[in-house]
């Protein structure tokens, strides 16, 4: 008998899906198989592409059980109640386990497995944790599909580098060790952004003739290795940023707030979703659409540009990828040359759009500041009278209530009544100013939520 748990299931229903489709989403017909022994339990799945396998190193008694896809879906549970396995007389696995404490028993037919599982490497070379996200990162690059070279592919070369490109965008990734020497590709997954994967586990890699192997923790992904199709010289693409005419350094709060915007800016549903990036003196992020009667830009009033004034024409979404990627730099060469972010192991590039088409300037623009943002306007506005104003009433106030000694004369009282006077009015005009500057907040704050609605009717509208 195999038992294992409702919440396991479910973490290999996620898994088993992300790493067998293509997007991470869609049915399974592939069976899962699950072998137990001496050297614990094995759970797979195979395609002729793509395999993966959870691995339990606690030695049970040898059994073995093949189940559909589906089963997945009856048996799991955010809960580690036991679920039990036992392959039966013709050829069914029986299934049993408790539903909101309600007995549950099922019978599957036992599916033959299509696919043979691959080998596992003979030798694993050790890579840091990050690996699993740039795997990710670059698989979530590559295109769904292609028919022109091998863009539906991640491309590994033996100097420890991983590249991907859709055609539009390429991000390249360096700093790893591979045990080849030469350049390889693999089909795009989703199964490294899985939250259910240990991320903080150093990522094992392999190799054998036909497949190479990610192992993290408890689970191991084999992918085939395509050698059909020629990936692009994507390189050749990449400029050297001290020729670049511009660069716009975009703050780190600047980032935070357009990319909460920007899918919010007229335009989002257009074709190629444009925005243009209009870096001249200040930063601003300008979008419009054919039903919106204004242009609407966001002024990113912390950010910067050296080099010459630059507009420019581009895709929102490649835009804010720069930004979830934790770039703070864009690199301008020509308006109608690709933009490239650069780091100390990263290149993420992109291809702008028609530059004739950017928005210029306009007087009947609505413009949205990053520095009325209410997250930002609320923390600086109720730092500045909590560490000034009211710090400084609350000592005077501490002078007043503890005095050095008391009075001893008509004449001492009235000074000190003088003082305390004095002392009230001080802080009276100290506290008609901090009320003077709420009053000030609540007016810009609610200058900023009436136009941030006017932004999201104009939206609705378009």
């Amino acid at each position: 008998m195999i038992q294992i748990t409702r919440s396991l299931a479910r973490e290999l229903k996620t898994i088993f899906r992300r790493a067998i489709t293509d997007t991470g989403r869609g049915s399974v017909h592939i069976p899962i198989l699950f072998h137990a022994g001496p050297e614990g339990l094995r759970i797979r799945i195979a395609s002729s592409e793509v395999a993966a396998e959870y691995h339990d190193p606690k030695p049970r008694e040898s059994d073995e059980a093949i189940v559909p896809f589906k089963s997945l879906g009856d048996w799991e549970g955010r809960a580690d109640d036991p679920i039990q396995l036992e392959a039966t007389g013709g050829n069914e696995v029986l299934a049993t386990w408790n539903d909101n404490s309600v007995p549950q028993m099922v019978r599957y037919a036992m599916p033959e497995v299509p696919c043979p599982f691959p080998d596992i490497p003979a030798s694993l070379t050790d890579n840091p944790p990050e690996l699993a996200m740039s795997l990710h990162d670059t698989m979530q690059t590559a295109a769904p599909e292609s028919t022109r070279y091998a863009l539906q592919c991640v491309q590994l070369r033996g100097s420890g580098t991983i590249v991907a490109t859709d055609g539009s965008q390429m991000l390249l990734e360096t700093g790893f060790d591979f045990p080849w020497d030469e350049d390889l590709m693999i089909p795009r997954r989703t199964v490294f952004g899985s939250g259910e994967l240990p991320h903080g586990s150093n990522v094992q890699v392999g190799k054998s003739d036909d497949w190479v192997c990610f192992r993290m923790g408890c689970w191991s992904f084999f992918f085939a290795i395509s050698k059909e199709g020629r990936f692009p010289d994507v390189e050749s693409c990449v400029r050297d940023i001290a020729s670049a005419a511009a660069s716009v350094q975009i703050d780190s709060h600047d980032a935070a707030f357009l990319v909460k915007s920007i899918k919010q800016l007229p335009g989002d549903d257009a074709y190629n979703s444009p925005v243009t990036v209009d870096a001249n003196g200040s930063v601003f992020i300008r979008s419009k659409s054919e039903d919106a009667p204004n242009p609407v830009e966001l002024l990113l009033s912390n950010s910067t540009r050296t080099g010459q004034p630059e507009r420019i024409n581009t895709n929102r979404m490649f835009l804010r990828r720069a930004l979830d990627l934790g770039f703070r730099e864009i690199h301008v060469f020509a308006p109608d040359q690709p933009l490239l972010c650069v780091d100390d192991r990263r290149k993420y590039l992109w291809a702008v759009l028609t530059p004739s088409e950017a928005i210029k300037p306009s007087d009947d623009a609505v413009r949205i500041s990053s520095a009325l943002d209410d997250a930002y306007t609320t923390t600086k506005t109720t730092q500045f009278p909590k560490e000034t104003t009211v710090a400084k009433a609350e000592a005077t106030t501490a002078k007043i209530d503890q005095p050095q000694h008391a009075p001893s004369s008509t004449e001492e009282l009235i000074d000190a009544a003088e003082q305390l006077k004095a002392s009230l009015r001080d802080t009276l005009g100290k506290t008609s100013e901090l009320i003077v500057g709420l009053k000030r907040h609540r007016r810009e704050a609610k200058i900023v939520r009436t136009t941030l609605d006017s932004l999201r009717q104009l939206q609705t509208v378009g």
